[in-house]
């Protein structure tokens, strides 16, 4: 499954959803915008992927020039 939502990634990967719970996806590639001052942010997606028995990988950054930028943007492969 694609998810790029357009920023709503994060709402709905942390979000408590029946659909978490009755239709996993086994694998799943995210567009996130990872932003450093909200690290915090980021880690609550993890965790709630983690909590749902996910793995996860960072399969390509999506900057063509990365440096400087005040937060990551990049596809994530999440699999179970």
């Amino acid at each position: 499954m694609k998810l790029d939502v357009e920023g709503f990634e994060h709402t709905l990967m942390t979000m408590n959803s029946d659909f978490w719970e009755e239709f996993p996806p086994q694998n799943l590639i995210v567009e996130l915008t990872c932003e450093r001052h909200k690290a915090a942010l980021t880690e609550d997606l993890f965790h709630a992927m983690k909590r749902r028995g996910y793995r996860w990988r960072r399969v390509q950054g999506l900057y063509a020039i990365p440096w400087g930028k005040p937060c990551d943007l990049a596809n994530w492969h999440f699999w179970r």
